[in-house]
């Protein structure tokens, strides 16, 4: 259900997301800044696919995920760093807020994967198929409506690009990388779900080069392509 989970929800960021989002607003991918984030995006998914190769999650998986993660952070926060920041005080309850949102998150964290175990079993689904659909549109569900009203509202629509890109980077580097621990070897192989992910990083940058926007053309065909995929979930 981990792997499910990180495939089904970085599948849904792209083709889901952007799909839906683009119907309303086309979508543009220029800029130096987002070519960074797509070059990123392309190596994660290069590293995910050797990954998926070698059939194993273990601890040269965190080792080489969390220096991916690490150089990530590190070249992002550099070159974006504001000088001359206003120094604001933090008082004891934005702590708080940040403690219980953490709670939360893990509280429902633990509902979604015992549901999704107990439903997956008695509809007779594997827990792939669960994680992969259920689940992971879970954990995009907060993407999904940023993205939306970003794009209803045709404000700020960069921002929609740059988290659902941010939240596959750290879903492939920090989550799968954290799970590395546990030495596991992978029942099923994802060559088609990385092979996509693969394909439309490549995409994006020459979208990007080209300049060309996520147009209701394109949405229909990230639509398309995530339909697919649930049926092949599914089936």
């Amino acid at each position: 259900m981990a792997i499910g989970n990180i495939i089904g929800s970085n599948i849904a960021n792209i083709f889901l997301i952007l799909g839906l989002s683009s119907i309303f607003y086309a979508l543009g991918l220029e800029g130096r800044e987002i070519n960074k984030q797509f070059k990123f995006h392309l190596a994660l998914s290069l590293i995910l696919a050797v990954i998926i190769y070698l059939g194993a999650v273990n601890i040269m998986t965190t080792v080489a995920l969390s220096i991916f993660m690490a150089v990530y952070f590190y070249l992002n926060l550099s070159a974006n760093q504001l000088e001359d920041t206003e120094k604001t005080d933090i008082n004891k309850i934005d702590y708080a807020k940040i403690l219980f949102g953490f709670a939360l998150l893990y509280g429902s964290g633990e509902l979604l994967v015992f549901s999704g175990a107990n439903l997956g079993r008695e509809w007779g689904v594997s827990e792939f198929a669960i994680s992969a659909i259920f689940v992971a549109f879970g954990t995009s569900f907060p993407e999904l409506v940023t993205a939306l009203l970003a794009c209803y509202r045709k404000k700020d629509t960069n921002l929609v690009i740059g988290n659902v890109i941010g939240s596959n980077i750290f879903n492939g580097a920090f989550v799968l990388g954290s799970i590395g621990f546990y030495n596991f070897k992978l029942e099923a192989f994802f060559v088609k779900e990385v092979s996509a992910l693969v394909i439309v990083s490549i995409f994006f940058l020459l979208f990007n080069f080209l300049k060309f926007r996520i147009s209701r053309k394109i949405s229909v065909l990230f639509l398309g392509i995530y339909s697919i995929f649930v049926f092949w979930w599914l089936n």
